[in-house]
C-alpha cells in the first residue's frame, strides 16, 4: 500500500514589519558625476556652454556632455534659461531631436548628458559641400527640420534659436535639433483669454529667457 505523505510544513506567518513592507523596493544609486566619464575632446562651444566628447566609464558609450559654468550664471534669467532647457529636453521625445540622458552638477558646473550626433553640425556639412546642398538634400533636410519643429510646437514650446549651428547630423545622416536654451513655453490662448486682463496676454508667448550668458 502507498505510504501516506507527511504534511507540508507551513511557512511562518510574516511579522508585522514584513506585512507593512513597501510594495516597491527603493534602491539607492550613486549620483552621476564628471568622474564617471573620460573626456576625449571638445565638440563645440557656444553662448551657453562647452560641449565635450566623453566616454561613459561603465558602458564605454560615447556621449556629448554639455558643460555650463556656474560662475557666469549671474542673474535669475540665466538660471531660468538652464532650467528651461533641461525641462524642454526631458519633455521632448522625437527621433529628430537630440536625446537627453541625464543632468547633474558639481560646485563649478551644470552638466547635460546628451546623445552624440557625430556628423557634426549642418553648417559643417554645408561647408564640406562647398557651401551648397543639392536640391535633393535640401528638400530632405527641410522636411526633417519641419517635422522636428512641428513636434516642438505640438508640445507648446517655441524653439526661437533656429540656425545651422544648432542642427546636428547623426551618423546615419538625419537632422537632430539641439540647444533649447532660448526656448519659450507657449501660452494656451483660451486659458489666457479667461484670465483677468487676458486680452493683453492673448497673443503673448511666455519667454523663458531673452539672451544667453557668456561662457
Amino acid at each position: 500500500s502507498p505510504r501516506p505523505r507527511s504534511p507540508r510544513p507551513r511557512s511562518p506567518r510574516p511579522s508585522l514589519q514584513q506585512d507593512h513592507a513597501p510594495l516597491v523596493e527603493v534602491k539607492t544609486q550613486k549620483p552621476t558625476s564628471i568622474e564617471d566619464f573620460t573626456v576625449h575632446g571638445t565638440l563645440g562651444q557656444g553662448g551657453f556652454g562647452t560641449v565635450l566628447l566623453v566616454e561613459e566609464t561603465a558602458t564605454g558609450e560615447m556621449r556629448a556632455l554639455k558643460e555650463i559654468s556656474k560662475r557666469n550664471m549671474n542673474s535669475k534669467e540665466h538660471w531660468e534659461c538652464v532650467i528651461a532647457e533641461s525641462e524642454a529636453l526631458q519633455k521632448l521625445r522625437h527621433p529628430l531631436i537630440i536625446k537627453f540622458y541625464d543632468a547633474f552638477q558639481d560646485a563649478a558646473h551644470i552638466y547635460f548628458l546628451l546623445e552624440l550626433a557625430d556628423g557634426g553640425t549642418l553648417l559643417q556639412q554645408l561647408e564640406k559641400r562647398g557651401g551648397r546642398f543639392s536640391e535633393e538634400w535640401s528638400r530632405f533636410y527641410c522636411a526633417e527640420i519641419a517635422l522636428a519643429i512641428s513636434y516642438v510646437h505640438s508640445q507648446n514650446i517655441v524653439y526661437r534659436d533656429m540656425k545651422l549651428e544648432n542642427l546636428l547630423v547623426s551618423n546615419s545622416g538625419h537632422v537632430k535639433l539641439a540647444d533649447f536654451g532660448l526656448a519659450t513655453q507657449r501660452t494656451n490662448r483660451r486659458q489666457a483669454a479667461n484670465k483677468p486682463g487676458g486680452g493683453e496676454e492673448l497673443a503673448e508667448d511666455q519667454p523663458v529667457c531673452s539672451h544667453k550668458p557668456t561662457v
